[in-house]
């Protein structure tokens, strides 16, 4: 699994899929999506407020889901909003520049793996659980923790940070899934109609740095938050 540094800080995600967005109360059906900087750092704790996502770009999926990006200093925001579509989990499946592909998968534990070849599951590979890599997200939790079949505690969806891009060279895809606990509703992807089998399907993801901080925003909040939040490298 490739370690997430906190270094780049993320511009543009580029998408080779046509889907339905809204933003600034109009939909229109672009190509290339900027994600635009937040204000703040959201809060990655499953309860995803108009406030800390102000100013996300928004795409609208289907049942009900939406999915919303913003970056902030070196890191990407994901939520997965599907308040109005039942109880949910996510994974987020990545190209990697080696050909492989990271999973990310957020549900009542966070666990990541590194996928090669094409023979693969939801159990093959095994999940690395608890141990996450440079990023964090949202789990769900059970109302009481002394009952595994006490009902979930509420909450809007799944929200992520990257301390880096999850796309660092051109051509790298993205594939989003939104995945009810029960296996009664259908699974919400992004983008709507591809596989997991075919990544030529998935969404393709650009990244571009952005200029450094000038010394008049060197002290925004947003920045600050990040800073205090993500790992340090560390030297040899």
């Amino acid at each position: 699994m490739n370690k997430f540094l906190p270094t780049l800080l993320l511009a543009t995600l580029a998408l080779a899929a046509c889907f339905d967005a809204v933003r600034d109360g109009h939909e229109h059906i672009p190509t290339s999506l900027v994600i635009p900087d937040l204000s703040s750092s959201p809060v990655i704790d499953g309860a995803i407020g108009n406030e800390e996502w102000r100013g996300a770009s928004v795409v609208r999926l289907e049942n009900g889901v939406r999915l919303l990006v913003g970056a902030c200093s070196g890191a990407l925001f994901i939520a997965i909003d599907s308040r109005t579509s039942g109880d949910r989990y996510a994974d987020i499946f990545v190209t990697d520049k080696d050909a492989s592909i990271l999973n990310f998968h957020p549900s009542m534990r966070l666990g990541e793996r590194n996928i090669r070849g094409s023979d693969w599951d939801d159990s093959t590979p095994p999940m690395k659980w608890d141990a996450p890599t440079g990023w964090r997200a949202s789990i769900v939790r059970r109302s009481s923790d002394d009952d595994d079949d006490a009902a979930f505690s509420d909450y809007d969806g799944v929200e992520f940070r990257f301390a880096r891009s999850i796309a660092s060279s051109r051509g790298t895809r993205i594939r989003i899934e939104s995945r009810d606990f029960f296996g009664g509703l259908p699974d919400v992807v992004f983008p709507k109609g591809s596989n997991r089998d075919e990544i030529s399907g998935w969404a393709t993801a650009e990244l571009a740095e952005t200029p450094a901080l000038s010394a008049s925003n060197a002290k925004n909040p947003c920045d600050e938050a990040i800073a205090a939040a993500l790992p340090q490298p560390t030297t040899s």
